[in-house]
């Protein structure tokens, strides 16, 4: 069974333009973070899928929420059967920014 799944990437806060992947399931088995990240990483590399925090589009009331996915985490449709992902940056926090200096050891 071929699952088509849309995902958009965020770097620096701004959205790149829409991706689109085909993901080949057994029938009867959802779609997992982890199966993403096997396509992806066949497609684009083994850094790529790392390299971002992923969330997928839920429908919540009247509008919809980002739901924060984990590797193992069964992935629900947006709406129907649309797959909706988003890639955000992670970004490596620098010790600098939150003013934490290293300890140093003097030598007697």
């Amino acid at each position: 069974m071929q699952v088509h799944v849309v995902y958009y990437l965020s770097c620096n806060s701004l959205l790149e333009h829409l991706h689109y992947v085909e993901i080949t399931l057994f029938p009867n088995d959802p779609l997992r973070l982890k199966d993403v990240f096997e396509r992806l990483t066949s497609l684009r590399g083994s850094g790529i899928p790392l390299q971002y925090s992923w969330s997928c589009k839920r429908n919540y009331k009247s509008g919809y929420v980002w739901c924060d996915l984990a590797l193992n985490d069964i992935i629900h449709p947006a709406e129907g059967a649309k797959y909706i992902l988003k890639g955000s940056e992670l970004v490596q926090a620098s010790s600098e920014i939150f003013g934490i200096k290293g300890i140093e050891k003097s030598h007697h």
